[in-house]
């Protein structure tokens, strides 16, 4: 259900007049900025050697996976990226020659959600909008020849001119930020067709995405752009090019509208609270569930460790958050597990655990106790929380002790 609709800027402008090489290019510098903060906030990562700028909580998993393999993997991916170029032309030419086109009405929703769990979150605020809540809504397909097909033989030459234009803006740069630059850019020529599809049709853009590549460009190519929050907020993130323009943004709580004010001109925003889907575990009467993120993995098996050295307060079920790509550690907690969750929606249980998930809200909405490791404070903090909790529902078996 809409909460509020406010409006917070009468000026709309034109979408930029930026080359498209330029645009995307500020895009992925911004995602190397993230990736630069990630990794100064990072406590295992050394501020320089063979791990690069790129997907830096990922890279720690393929590192340990690949072993002394890993630098010379590193080294060579952006020499494949370079040569996979001419491919990627070769796909989208296809595409245009003889790929059918989708013939799509002229009002429809482009949608491109960063996970497919994150699909339902959209289709909760673009069902909660009655000025769009009826119109088709079509997934946005990033590969080279479904771009070719949509946007013809002339756009096709000009992201492939772009593209050319992108790789010698990227190989001119400094030897560390060119590396980062190219592994980031595996998939500028998606971006560069996304970029001129959404600068050729009028239909309007919506993603989840907060302020990477994808919504960076779209916002400023885009004229009718929308973003759906899914999560959390960097409050201290500071991005060296600023976003575009964001025509309607769907808001979990109006207290997060000032941080995406930070980087986008914001036209409109809109309260909405999709629906929670619990399922049912045959854990889930008196389940403790956590929700895993890899970057807090080890303070989760020190939690996790806690409460199984108690009295068994709670039978426990994972749920490993399925855009992290995780090392060994993963089968170390899920080793502590009752369960692990591999399944669509969210488990239901007694009490909701996580680092800081936005999960939270939607447990806390509907009447379940939820513990967060960084509200805590400590492990031990959260393992107190805990143990008060189930003791509250389970006074039999109160008194036992989590040892951390």
């Amino acid at each position: 259900m809409i909460k509020q609709t406010m409006n917070i800027s009468n000026s709309f402008r034109a979408p930029s007049l930026v080359a498209p090489w330029r645009l995307v290019a500020d895009a992925l510098e911004n995602e190397r900025a993230l990736d630069v903060k990630y990794r100064e906030a990072s406590t295992t990562l050394p501020p320089s050697g063979p791990v690069p700028n790129f997907k830096v909580m990922k890279q720690l998993s393929l590192e340990a996976q690949l072993g002394w393999l890993y630098p010379f993997v590193i080294a060579l991916a952006p020499i494949a990226i370079i040569f996979a170029a001419p491919w990627q032309w070769l796909l989208l030419l296809i595409g245009a020659a003889g790929g059918k086109r989708r013939e799509l009405p002229e009002q429809a929703c482009r949608v491109f959600a960063t996970t497919e769990g994150n699909r339902a979150i959209i289709d909760a605020a673009l069902d909660n909008d009655p000025q769009i809540a009826r119109l088709p809504r079509y997934q946005i397909r990033f590969d080279p020849r479904t771009f070719g097909s949509e946007i013809g033989w002339s756009g096709c030459a000009s992201v492939m001119h772009a593209h050319l234009r992108w790789l010698f803006y990227a190989l001119t740069r400094p030897v560390g930020v060119r590396r980062d630059l190219l592994l980031h850019g595996h998939d500028v020529l998606a971006l560069l067709g996304l970029v001129r599809l959404a600068g050729q049709v009028g239909h309007i853009f919506v993603t989840d995405d907060h302020y990477q590549r994808w919504a960076h460009v779209l916002s400023h190519v885009a004229t009718d752009f929308r973003i759906v929050q899914h999560g959390f907020l960097d409050e201290k993130l500071v991005l060296p090019h600023e976003g575009g323009i964001v025509k309607c943004l769907y808001l979990r709580d109006s207290l997060f509208l000032a941080s995406f004010m930070r980087y986008y001109s914001i036209v409109e925003q809109q309260l909405f609270s999709p629906s929670a889907n619990f399922v049912q575990t045959p854990f889930s009467n008196n389940a403790l569930l956590l929700a895993s993120s890899f970057p807090s993995i080890d303070e989760e098996i020190r939690l996790l460790s806690a409460v199984r050295a108690s009295c068994n307060l709670a039978q426990i079920v994972v749920k490993f958050h399925p855009a992290h790509r995780y090392d060994t550690r993963r089968e170390q907690l899920a080793a502590l597990a009752t369960m692990v969750y591999e399944g669509t929606g969210n488990p239901a249980c007694r009490v909701f655990v996580s680092h800081g998930s936005f999960m939270e809200f939607d447990y806390r909405r509907h009447g379940v106790d939820t513990v967060s490791i960084a509200r805590s404070g400590s492990i031990d903090a959260a393992a107190e929380e805990i143990r008060l909790l189930f003791d509250k529902t389970v006074s039999t078996q109160s008194g036992c002790e989590l040892r951390v």
